[in-house]
């Protein structure tokens, strides 16, 4: 899927089969939002710095998510970070900002709007119902 900004450029999001390479790190984000021309895109991987990595947060990925990667993913200032913690029915955004991150908590009931990407939100359904 291709996303366009208001200022023309075009951006990629992909699923979480793709792996963002961070130096020596590989990680396999729920959802992330890359611009290929300021990083090189394989097959499966993306070397470069992505504009938004999404995370869900589990049970047994907590530590893990909100410790380690969110470390790692700061260390290379990706521009916003998500964490969906469906469990607890909220999200944290982390907006890089001059004097390093701003984070924000939310539910999830009300969308979810990118500071960093103008008109991009999105709206998160909790639960397994689908009704047709």
């Amino acid at each position: 899927m291709l996303i366009t900004s208001s200022g023309m450029s075009q951006y990629e999001v992909l699923g979480s089969r793709f792996t963002v390479a961070l130096g020596d790190n590989r990680f396999e984000p729920d959802v992330v939002v890359v611009d290929p021309s300021e990083g090189s895109l394989e097959e499966y991987e993306y070397h470069g710095t992505p504009i938004l990595v999404v995370e869900v947060v589990s049970k047994t990925s907590r530590d893990y998510d909100l410790g380690k990667k969110r470390s790692i993913y700061r260390q290379y200032r990706i521009p916003e970070l998500w964490f969906v913690d469906y469990t607890g029915g909220m999200v944290e955004i982390d907006t890089l900002v001059s004097e390093g991150y701003s984070t924000q908590k939310q539910g999830l009931s009300e969308p979810i709007k990118s500071l960093i990407l103008e008109s991009f939100s999105v709206t998160l359904r909790c639960g397994s119902n689908s009704a047709s």
